[in-house]
């Protein structure tokens, strides 16, 4: 049996190792303004889905299993408590993704924000990192996973795979590994090792096992970047080389250079998210409460579009108020693994 295609519209099509190039090159005076303010949002959202999911019984299953009776440098967000650092990236990672309300980026496929954010948190602390590193960090490992899910379209998801998880270890590692200062060999090696890692399986959509996708993600990438930094041997064409991550897993992939135009937008610059202005917290039945409640939130973002079945907010150039009246979402995720909402629009400019 034939192995997927890989179309070689790069020049040497050397995807692991253009990948981890341009990670290891990239610097914070080549992040835009623009990028910069939606990596803000973007970390900023994904504090708030990361507090509203720590009430989840996930939560605490994955919290206790992993940290109970340890410590560390890095934070257990909303828990009052530390872990090591893949420790805390594969906790706070999942809780991050438990409601399903992290954003999202068509580029990839997947939610974007959960696995790097995870991952350059838990390391920037334990390395004592400054903002402007993490930060630089995180555009470098969103633009990387969004980028790979760009060259490798849909079919990847369609197979049954889970962009979030899978394409999530490739942005982890690569911001992992940014914010370690790793040379653009160790970075290659660090992305080899995330290779044999990515996983996710669309199935267990709708079950805790989703959300532990992303906390994997997070942790797997930070270990594949520590690894790396030690002389972990991995190869540097794990994922285009023969019976690597695209051989296997992405048919129809079309390898492409990273960022052939140095002043096109970011990855992060096309983030889908609603920003939370308002909601009705119910403390007894988690962010949404057991029946209806109108969540109000302002963000860049005008019209409603679907990615992995779960609402995906449209970028536009222009602020507005949003009002989604939605019904019990965990007990639709039980049901059916999708969420149904309806979304009106009242702009304000």
């Amino acid at each position: 049996m034939a192995s997927p295609s890989i179309e070689n519209s790069a020049s040497d099509a050397q995807v692991t190792r253009n990948l981890a190039g341009w990670t290891a090159g990239f610097q914070a005076n080549a992040v835009t303004p623009s990028a910069e303010v939606w990596a803000r949002h973007a970390l900023l959202d994904w504090f708030g889905v990361t507090i509203a999911g720590a009430r989840e019984p996930l939560a605490d299953i994955i919290a206790e299993e992993f940290s109970s009776g340890t410590s560390g440098p890095s934070t257990l967000i909303a828990r009052g408590a530390k872990a090591s650092p893949h420790d805390a990236a594969l906790v706070n990672g999942a809780v991050s993704h438990a409601l399903d309300y992290d954003d999202v980026n068509a580029l990839m496929g997947g939610h974007p924000s959960v696995p790097v954010a995870a991952a350059v948190l838990a390391i920037g602390e334990a390395l004592g990192s400054s903002g402007r590193d993490v930060l630089t960090a995180f555009i470098a490992g969103y633009e990387v996973e969004c980028r790979l899910g760009q060259m490798a379209g849909g079919q990847h998801y369609q197979k049954g795979y889970h962009a979030t998880g899978t394409y999530g270890t490739f942005g982890a590692a690569a911001g992992a590994a940014h914010l370690m200062h790793l040379d653009a060999e160790k970075t290659a090696r660090a992305l080899g090792i995330a290779a044999s890692q990515a996983s996710g399986l669309k199935i267990n959509f709708g079950t805790m096992t989703k959300p532990l996708h992303a906390g994997k993600a997070a942790m797997n990438g930070l270990i594949a970047a520590r690894l790396a930094a030690r002389d972990f041997s991995a190869r540097d064409d794990a994922i285009e080389g023969p019976q690597g991550f695209v051989s296997t897993q992405v048919p129809g992939f079309k390898a492409a250079a990273v960022r052939p135009d140095p002043n096109a937008s970011f990855a992060v610059e096309q983030n889908l998210f609603g920003e939370l202005v308002g909601a009705g917290f119910d403390h007894g039945h988690g962010f949404f409460g057991a029946d209806h409640h109108e969540v109000e939130f302002r963000g860049v973002a005008l019209g409603v579009g679907r990615v992995e079945n779960h609402l995906a907010i449209d970028q536009a150039h222009a602020y507005g108020t949003h009002r989604m009246v939605v019904g019990d979402v965990r007990q639709h995720q039980r049901e059916r693994g999708a969420v149904s909402f309806q979304l009106s629009h009242h702009a304000e400019n």
